[in-house]
């Protein structure tokens, strides 16, 4: 905007966008290379506040890499939000828990006294049988606000 002191006109237009910023957020990449362009950080400082390196935040804006399970936690914190949709099943909550607490399938088991193989079929939709492993994850649904 500029303001000419000896002239009533004010001069305005919209400030151009920046190039690559990403125009539709389909990716975790196009959400951190927004959150990044909107807060001018380089992928250097994107990836320090998120706890990996600034080529890891490249990976992830340019190629479509998805974060491994230990960086989720700094990703989800870097953004202020998790951007996939809110989970409504419990395969979807169970992946979100996964998430949230930057845990793989195995770390998730352990937690819970099941095994790996049992996370995987639960994250594909299988039913939780067990009592002990029901009552588990509900707790662990509740505690990270997925109930």
């Amino acid at each position: 905007m500029v303001s000419f002191p000896f002239m009533n006109v004010l001069i305005s237009a919209p400030k151009p966008a920046l190039e690559g910023y990403p125009e539709h957020l389909e990716t975790v990449g196009n959400h951190i290379r927004k959150k990044r362009m909107d807060d001018r950080l380089y992928q250097r400082e994107a990836g320090e506040l998120i706890g990996v390196s600034g080529a890891v935040v490249e990976l992830w804006e340019t190629r479509d890499y998805e974060p491994d399970p230990r960086s989720w936690p700094g990703v989800i914190a870097f953004l202020g939000y998790d951007p996939y949709p809110k989970p409504s099943t419990p395969a979807e909550k169970i992946k979100a828990a996964r998430r949230l607490l930057g845990l793989t399938q195995k770390e998730l088991a352990e937690r819970l006294t099941a095994d790996a193989g049992a996370i995987l079929r639960w994250e594909a939709g299988g039913e939780i049988r067990k009592y002990v492993h029901r009552s588990a994850v509900e707790e662990m649904f509740t505690q990270l606000g997925l109930d």
